[in-house]
């Protein structure tokens, strides 16, 4: 579902991408190197990618990758009901190694 993105950081810029950061950018920055990982999400909000701290390269590994939104941060009820609250219990993707409380707590 989320399968095209902007390659880079300056190509999302000139699409209309947003970064998001502090707490809405939490959930991609797990584990040792990956503190300073951007979120960008799509004009829609529908759309995640997860970047590098360079801007140059896609995050796409399972625990840290961008998804797919069925609803966009701008209605946070509907996005913690259908988007966070199923990635605390089940993770980004089949593949993703990580516990529900490691997910909440930041601690992979």
């Amino acid at each position: 579902m989320n399968t095209w993105r902007p390659n880079t950081v300056e190509e999302a810029k000139r699409l209309g991408w947003r970064k998001l950061s502090g707490a809405k950018d939490n959930y991609h920055q797990q584990g040792q190197g990956n503190e300073n990982n951007q979120k960008w999400v799509s004009p829609s909000g529908k759309c995640e990618v997860v970047y590098d701290s360079t801007g140059q390269n896609i995050v796409t590994d399972p625990v840290n990758m961008g998804t797919y939104n069925f609803f966009p941060d701008t209605e946070p009820m509907n996005h913690l009901n259908y988007d966070v609250l199923p990635y605390i219990r089940w993770g980004n993707s089949p593949d993703d190694p990580t516990k529900w409380y490691q997910r909440i707590l930041g601690t992979y």
